[in-house]
């Protein structure tokens, strides 16, 4: 590959500097608006008839009756067509008779729904009249193709022309409207770009050209996805910082879906600085949910974060096959249980109408969280930290694949796999967690327990904070690969945290199967416990990367809580090799001395190190004996002590300003219709003032009460169907109830 000098490379460019545009973080408008809608509208205009019958105060009516305050409409859409009669862009035919986009604005505001303008980045159809402007798989690449097969036309953000027009189609929108926020869609590479833009960019930044091969251990290559990532941030930045120019204070977001996806798409968390909230459509199963909510919760700007999902299943693409009304209704509740606001994106019929009765469900989904909404908002309280990287969101498996072959849309890759194992099973053991990132640097004090989750990569600061964190008194659970590789793919050869682990790296663990089995030590027992009637744990080595675990060597300074039983055979077996003792299984055969589980002591902090992703493993003695770890970490029982359901999302949020805590319980399984829990109890322990008394929200009914010696405050609610709520009132704080109810 050839490459100039890195010392005589360009200097990189950095993203706009927003401080004093006007930036409200979620500004007053739009706090206390957590019933939303995305009219979803990418309808062409080649056809006739296409939204001919789209009357701007029949759809205004209709969100009304849906009980919907925020909405997101369509200024402009994939097609690349405006719905406004634009001057520099490609107006829709029926845009060009009537002004679709305002008329619906003045609609919506003249009934207190927020206006938020939608307009699609990088996905724009138009590149059937500007080939020049799309994203290209391979250089000489086609417009046939890359695009002759698929509907979705992508038009590269590092292309010049592409932007002005982006530009321009912007500024005329705000210089037309007066509109309540914006938000950005699309903002993303799939497929990685080779288009003359970006071999140039890249070429004169780095003097490199662009390479093709994905190696993370190569320094050329981690060069160029940290090259692609910056471009995105830098790219979302400039585009708010038009806006800010233009409407200062107007509230702007860009879609954040897809900081939990792979790297392909190079959407970092550095993306986030361009928004003022978070925002993205997901469309995965509830631990995809639960990962969502919690990471949009702790990485928002400001408050409340916007989780959308669709009326139809499996998505947007069955236009008619929605959703049960139970299931829209529970994961709307949980949503809010995470402290976000919940969002609907239901798909305008091609003639520009909308389903009566979809809207009326909508009404009935939405009402518990209209009654509750004046109550929700606060800080989440959170007594473990668990770690995601958005440097890890690859896999080693890839070394040597063509970078064309990946689109990154999976959520494969091992840390992720972690990290949503690791949500799971926070959730349904009702431990009180937030997501944190390079972001939360500073704020790792916060937090009694760091989960470090199969952390693949890791820079210089992430471990110098880690290692300040637990040298003060912190604790850490790290698993795995956590910390053996640097971002910029230099070769390491051990953890960069091996003197906090008490272990060093050995090497990958080839054993297509191994079993951990808990060692004397003063845990012994409790992890016992937490596996019986198991007396070891499988752990399975999977050849892409995901699971599996590595062995340790050189000096010893932790002790081990759990060393590895092998079974007799290292290889799978076969029906010629003969080298199984079992045909269905590999069962455990050989104790050995091998550590997979390490305790150690750094500074006034401490640390359990697992060989294994034991918080990705899928399996209830997997679940029991890592929440066992937590809480022998931890040492102390969790502010908010909650026994319910596994199905239970609890949610705890800190309201300072009205001396309370606020306590959300959104019963949501896997199946719905759904039952009705039978009991929630929860536990509070002391925190900014004695606890006076419990009041359910919004009816302001006093829960019945207990208080420890340590000052403790105990309830339970019964028949927990849907989304409930309590407050638990400290000092002078605010609360419906009547006289002190405690014991």
């Amino acid at each position: 590959m050839g490459c100039a000098n890195p010392a005589t490379a360009a200097p990189q460019p950095q993203p706009p500097d927003l401080t004093g545009m006007g930036v409200e973080r979620g500004g007053p408008s739009m706090t206390h608006r957590y019933r939303r809608l995305v009219l979803d509208m990418h309808i062409p205009d080649w056809v006739p008839g296409l939204l001919a019958r789209f009357d701007p105060e029949r759809i205004a009516d209709l969100l009304v009756a849906g009980r919907i305050n925020y909405a997101t409409i369509y200024a402009q859409g994939h097609t690349g067509h405006c719905y406004w009669p634009t001057a520099v862009g490609v107006a829709h035919a029926a845009a060009r008779e009537a002004d679709l986009f305002g008329s619906l604005v003045a609609a919506l505001r003249r009934r207190d729904i927020f206006a938020c303008a939608y307009y699609s980045l990088v996905f724009n159809n138009l590149i059937a009249d500007h080939p020049d402007w799309r994203i290209r798989s391979q250089p000489q690449a086609s417009l046939a193709d890359d695009y002759g097969n698929h509907r979705y036309g992508q038009a590269c953000p590092n292309n010049p022309a592409y932007r002005a027009r982006a530009a321009a189609e912007i500024a005329e929108l705000l210089s037309r409207y007066e509109f309540d926020g914006m938000f950005f869609d699309m903002a993303f590479w799939r497929p990685i770009c080779l288009c003359p833009a970006c071999l140039k960019r890249y070429r004169d930044e780095t003097g490199c050209d662009t390479p093709t091969v994905v190696d993370w251990h190569d320094a050329g290559w981690c060069r160029y996805q940290e090259a692609r990532e910056r471009w995105n941030a830098q790219y979302q930045a400039e585009v708010t910082a038009l806006v800010k120019r233009l409407r200062p204070g107007l509230p702007v977001t860009h879609n954040a879906g897809g900081i939990l996806h792979g790297w392909p798409l190079a959407v970092g968390l550095d993306t986030i600085t361009a928004s003022d909230f978070l925002s993205g459509d997901f469309y995965g199963d509830l631990s995809d949910q639960r990962t969502v909510g919690k990471l949009f919760s702790a990485c928002t700007p400001g408050r409340p974060a916007e989780i959308m999902t669709t009326r139809c299943l499996p998505g947007p693409q069955e236009h008619v096959q929605t959703k049960a009304e139970d299931a829209l209704a529970r994961h709307a509740a949980a949503v809010v249980a995470c402290g976000a606001a919940a969002s609907i994106i239901d798909g305008i019929n091609p003639d520009g109408t909308l389903e009566p009765a979809v809207y009326e469900m909508f009404g009935r989904v939405y009402a518990p969280i209209a009654a509750l909404e004046e109550h929700l908002g606060g800080e989440p309280l959170a007594d473990v930290g668990l770690y995601f990287s958005d440097d890890s969101k690859i896999s080693f498996a890839e070394d040597g694949r063509p970078a064309a072959e990946l689109r990154g849309g999976e959520r494969v890759y091992p840390h992720l796999r972690a990290v949503r194992g690791a949500c799971e099973k926070l959730q349904q053991g009702q431990v009180p967690f937030a997501v944190v990132t390079r972001r939360h640097l500073a704020e790792l004090g916060r937090y009694r327990v760091l989960v470090l989750p199969d952390v693949l990569r890791m820079r210089a600061e992430e471990v110098a904070a880690v290692r300040a964190y637990v040298a003060a008194g912190g604790r850490v659970y790290a698993s795995r690969l956590t910390s053996l590789n640097a971002t910029d793919g230099r070769p390491s050869e051990d953890f960069a945290l091996a003197d906090l682990f008490g272990c060093h790296y050995g090497g990958e663990q080839t054993d297509a199967i191994s079993y951990l089995r808990p060692s004397p030590s003063p845990a012994a027992g409790e992890l016992a416990a937490a596996l019986a009637p198991q007396r070891c744990l499988a752990v399975r080595r999977q050849t892409d990367g995901r699971s599996g675990m590595v062995t340790l060597g050189g000096p010893m300074a932790g002790q081990p809580l759990a060393t590895r039983t092998a079974s007799m055979y290292a290889e799978p077996g076969s029906v010629v090799d003969r080298r199984y003792i079992s045909l269905h299984s590999s069962p455990p055969w050989r104790d050995t001395d091998e550590p997979m589980l390490i305790h150690h002591r750094f500074g006034q902090g401490e640390v359990i190190y697992s060989a294994a992703n034991l918080e990705a493993l899928d399996a209830p003695a997997a679940s029991r004996l890592w929440l066992a770890l937590l809480r022998r970490l931890a040492g102390a029982p969790w502010r908010v002590e909650v026994q319910a359901h596994p199905c239970v999302w609890t949610g705890a949020f800190h309201q300072p300003e009205r001396r309370r805590v606020l306590l959300l319980f959104a019963n949501y399984p896997p199946m719905t219709p759904a039952l009705p829990v039978p009991s929630v109890s929860f536990t509070l322990q002391p925190m900014a003032g004695p606890w006076l008394r419990l009041v359910e929200l919004p009816s302001g009914v006093e829960v019945a009460a207990q208080r420890d010696a340590a000052g403790a405050i105990s309830g339970t609610l019964a028949h927990v169907d849907g989304l409930r709520a309590v407050a638990a009132v400290y000092g002078d704080g605010e609360g419906h109830g009547g006289q002190n109810s405690l014991d």
